[in-house]
């Protein structure tokens, strides 16, 4: 990974959806980022497609000579998101950028971003924020999970737990327990050596509440929390349970 990468990076809650075109930034390369709502992306992947992604990084199913930053963006979009080639390109005489998506297969067109589903749109910039992050930097990052279906949010939570394993402090807030188990079962790979020193969260309270705003809660090595708080991701369970007591009634 090119050390001259930006050594902070933020994307908020509010990504830009599906965009025809995309604008450019004045930034010389090596400032340059995707922009708080990936605004750039398209400009990053334009200029930078064959940038040298870290080996840690790399989707696992790939090798040393494919880990140029469009390629590796495609596979791990195709993990989180939906398997899909990416075509970027400068529109002649302007400074605005465009973007089209192939999904996989012999019968594919090429199609506008417009008319591709969110989820592809809001991945996209942290996919690419995430694999050009320098090593030492800080990237944060609202709502990973906006707009995926649950696999794709367990996915990106273990990419970004890559990312983090590979020298990159990733702070994530999220509403989504699925984002969590991601990186519960990161931590669990011996292989990715993700320290559970290293891994912590913060569960904040309603602030109406007496004592501490927050919990920290850790995970161990066997991906489990140290304490499980009243409120912290438990809708689940409650609704299950109120599920199987409305079933006792009714019998």
């Amino acid at each position: 990974m090119a050390d001259d990468a930006p050594h902070f990076g933020y994307l908020c809650a509010e990504r830009l959806g599906p965009r025809d075109v995309l604008g450019a930034s004045a930034t010389g390369l090596k400032e340059l980022d995707v922009g708080p709502r990936g605004e750039y992306v398209a400009q990053v992947l334009a200029s930078l497609d064959r940038l040298k992604v870290s080996s840690k990084r790399c989707e696992p199913s790939t090798n040393e000579s494919s880990a140029g930053l469009l390629y590796q963006t495609e596979m791990w979009m195709g993990k989180i998101a939906s398997p899909i080639q990416i075509e970027v390109g400068r529109l002649p005489n302007t400074s605005v950028y465009s973007l089209r998506f192939k999904s996989l297969g012999i019968d594919a067109e090429w199609t506008r971003a417009p008319n591709t589903g969110f989820g592809i749109s809001y991945a996209l910039p942290i996919i690419v924020a995430a694999l050009r992050a320098v090593k030492g930097g800080l990237l944060l990052i609202e709502n990973p999970e906006a707009h995926l279906h649950p696999a794709g949010q367990s996915m990106i939570g273990a990419f970004l737990s890559r990312v983090a394993a590979d020298g990159v402090q990733v702070v994530l807030e999220t509403h989504s327990d699925h984002v969590l188990n991601g990186i519960r079962l990161a931590v669990t790979d011996e292989s990715l050596g993700l320290c559970t020193d290293d891994t912590v969260i913060y569960y904040f309270r309603d602030t109406r509440d007496t004592g501490s705003p927050f919990e920290q809660i850790e995970i161990n090595r066997r991906g489990q929390l140290s304490l499980w708080p009243v409120g912290f991701f438990d809708q689940t369970q409650i609704d299950l349970a109120a599920l199987a007591s409305s079933l006792k009634t009714k019998r």
